[in-house]
């Protein structure tokens, strides 16, 4: 089993910055920084250890998983409005239930 860290896979692929990693097909790309986060993404990689691209990684897939989290929070709340509306509108009605025993 080759067990290399990055592996290209032909010359087209390397002169488009397109290699694999983990059985993963990754791309290169440029982005652009303010000079804080620069200075912040350096600290933080000499503290931990890590490469700056696996922080930059990490950052931006838990940025995108929580915009997934929250549209999946957002849909639901649309498809169960009408159920929550309704149940406040009972509670208003009737009151909680053992509302009358609570001592506080």
């Amino acid at each position: 089993m080759i067990n290399f860290e990055r592996i290209c896979l032909n010359r087209d692929m390397v002169k488009y910055g397109i290699c694999q990693k983990e059985n993963k097909v990754m791309r290169k790309i440029t982005i652009t920084l303010e000079e804080s986060l620069i200075e912040a993404l350096r600290d933080t990689a000499m503290k931990t250890g890590l490469k700056k691209t696996q922080i930059i990684r990490d950052a931006l897939n838990a940025h995108l998983s929580n915009l997934q989290k929250e549209k999946r929070r957002k849909e639901w709340l649309k498809s169960n409005r009408s159920a929550i509306e309704a149940y406040n509108r009972h509670i208003e009605t009737n009151g909680l239930f053992g509302e009358e025993y609570r001592t506080f």
